[in-house]
């Protein structure tokens, strides 16, 4: 009898467990993930962008000599981001804090180093709240657009990462011990050192003594006097010459709907509509695809950080191809504002500030979040892909920035920011490479190669 009723116990565990591991599979739980939450799950047959665990846009390795390594693509899951991930990790919820008024950058220029870059600013009141933060010191963290790994000797410590805010200077220190963990990133620094660079590195402004820069900039610097890189191509999946694919746009928009069936639809000004009782998805002629959802819900995550909401959505659109970054964020009123962008063959994707005005978007995808939950959702829907022609890159950044100063009306007195990028401007056009340059606030673009 004891026998009998031992058994029953683990057969019904057994299928709790079954049904517990099934539902996990179909509806992760998102509500423990920040930026740098370390993922357990190796499943790459999950149904879901892994990638929007870690939507970092680009990662800087220092391997000395003022000659830095930059990754924009497929960082994501790598085995060395992880480990760089689980540093930041351990420091900020359990190193101990330092706050320093006016950091000396040369400290990561002169040491092997991990390097996080952000266009924008982190705010350290929105850490917690926003995306999910979590440790003793992040009410003393003001602001911060830089995140530096350092393996260290120390009495104390071995592992020191740095949050640092490249206008101001200001930084604030975590330091921890764990040797495993200290071997592990030094080991990845040397390995990307012994990594031969094919046409071009990244040097440092500051180190290079170029003071025409705000703060310090990594510029691409090229090995020989030019180099070559892939064009890209990009297409519209739902239209196809000059008319949109019904079959295909009924794929895109019925992942917004609980039950697809119940959805009409219309044609309305070039916009194709669809919606049910609590949700509406249009299609403009523009490219954009649109989800607005007009009824409250009831079953928004209280627990779950703004940031959570936002992924645990964007892992639900299956068709986007590319891979994408946290560009931007802001709050506004009771709203939360998301901003992903794109990046391929290791640049980022920017777009034109015509496509912008025609879109009304600032990125390639926005998602806004109200009482925790998803209420608009917009992205364009172009595919890129890396093509087989390339495009020539002949003028360096020294050029690029003489070239501007000389066809522009506002006299330059110092950069902003700088990069290579492909500027979007419209399907009908060629991706070019440009050099990105911001100067207060206005973005020039300048040509990679003379005569355009």
């Amino acid at each position: 009898m004891y026998l009998s009723k031992w058994k029953t116990f683990i057969i019904i565990f057994l299928v709790f467990l079954a049904i517990y591991q099934t539902t996990g599979l179909w509806f992760e739980n998102f509500s423990t993930h920040s930026l740098f939450y370390l993922i357990k799950n190796e499943d790459d047959k999950a149904n879901m962008q892994k990638d929007t665990m870690y939507l970092t846009e680009s990662i800087l390795i220092n391997t000395g000599n003022n000659k830095f390594i930059k990754k924009y693509n497929n960082i994501s899951n790598a085995d060395y981001k992880k480990v760089f991930d689980e540093a930041i990790s351990l420091c900020i919820e359990k190193g101990d804090f330092s706050y320093i008024q006016q950091f000396n950058i040369n400290e990561i220029l002169n040491n092997k180093s991990v390097i996080y870059t952000y266009d924008f600013t982190f705010k350290g009141e929105d850490m917690s709240k926003v995306f999910n933060f979590k440790g003793s010191h992040i009410s003393k963290i003001k602001q911060f657009d830089t995140i530096i790994i350092m393996p260290i000797l120390e009495e104390k410590y071995n592992i020191k990462t740095i949050l640092l805010c490249s206008k101001t200077l200001n930084a604030y220190e975590l330091k921890i011990s764990k040797d495993s963990l200290n071997q592990s990133i030094t080991n990845i620094i040397n390995d990307f050192g012994n990594f031969e660079q094919k046409d071009f590195y990244y040097i440092s402004s500051e180190e290079s003594g170029i003071s025409l820069f705000n703060s310090n900039q990594f510029l691409i610097k090229a090995k020989e006097s030019v180099f070559n890189t892939n064009s890209i191509a990009v297409t519209n999946p739902l239209e196809q010459d000059g008319g949109i694919l019904l079959s295909e746009s009924e794929k895109y928009v019925d992942i917004f709907f609980d039950n697809p069936i119940t959805k009409v639809s219309s044609f309305i000004n070039n916009t194709y509509t669809y919606n049910d009782e609590n949700v509406i998805v249009k299609y403009y002629p523009n490219g954009v695809l649109e989800y607005v959802k007009y009824k409250g819900s009831t079953s928004a995550d209280k627990q779950s950080s703004s940031y959570s909401v936002a992924l645990q959505f964007l892992a639900k659109d299956t068709n986007i191809k590319n891979e994408y970054y946290l560009s931007n964020y802001k709050i506004e009123d009771n709203k939360i504002i998301f901003y992903f962008d794109y990046k391929i063959n290791n640049l980022p994707i920017i777009l034109s500030k015509q496509k912008m005005e025609e879109t009304n978007m600032e990125s390639m995808i926005e998602i806004t979040i109200e009482d925790n939950s998803v209420s608009k959702y917009r992205r364009i829907v172009y595919d890129f892909t890396i093509d087989e022609s390339l495009q020539t890159i002949e003028k360096s950044f020294i050029e690029a920035i003489d070239s501007l100063i000389l066809n522009i009306d506002t006299k330059v007195e110092h950069i902003d920011e700088m990069k290579l990028c492909y500027s979007f401007n419209d399907i009908e056009e060629p991706v070019y490479i440009k050099w990105f340059i911001n100067i207060n606030d206005t973005i020039y673009y300048e040509d990679v190669a003379y005569g355009g």
